[in-house]
């Protein structure tokens, strides 16, 4: 092979690489396939709510959420998740917020088994303009805000 052939061959090389690298990089944010789903709710209330959360290369996305009966994103969307968690003998709640379409979510997964009753709740509270609602998640609903790390 010439010269030529071998530079018009690596060039060709390094142009696909360079492709493939760059679909590798926004891939996530177009089909997303996530590493590990981290919160999901299910709620069949009078104004229905559909959410979930998922990490993936230690960032958060919204995959999905559906409030008030539509549909409040297209695609997976980045969001900056803030978690806290509280704590006390027998007790333990987390919670994580974010803020999307000028709503402000807080998912809040609380355990106890205080006098000898265990009690979950999974929740989600969704306020817009003063005015707040709180969604209790059901069926399929699951949480794993214990498993993450504080204020991402």
């Amino acid at each position: 092979m010439t010269h030529t052939k071998l530079w018009k061959q690596s060039f060709l090389y390094m142009k696909a690489i360079k492709l493939f690298v760059s679909l590798s990089i926004f891939a996530p944010l177009s089909v997303l396939a996530c590493e590990n789903t981290i919160f999901v709710c299910e709620s069949d209330s009078a104004k229905s709510l559909s959410l979930a959360v998922c990490e993936l290369n230690g960032s958060f996305y919204l995959e999905r959420f559906d409030f008030e009966n539509k549909r409040q994103l297209e695609s997976a969307t980045s969001i900056e998740l803030v978690k806290s968690s509280y704590h006390r003998s027998l007790v333990n709640e987390h919670s994580a917020s974010f803020s999307i379409n000028e709503l402000d979510v807080v998912l809040s997964d609380y355990r106890s088994e205080e006098l000898g009753e265990i009690e979950a709740a999974l929740n989600v509270i969704v306020a817009q303009a003063q005015q707040a609602q709180t969604f209790a998640c059901e069926g399929a609903s699951y949480s794993k805000l214990a498993e993450i790390e504080h204020s991402h």
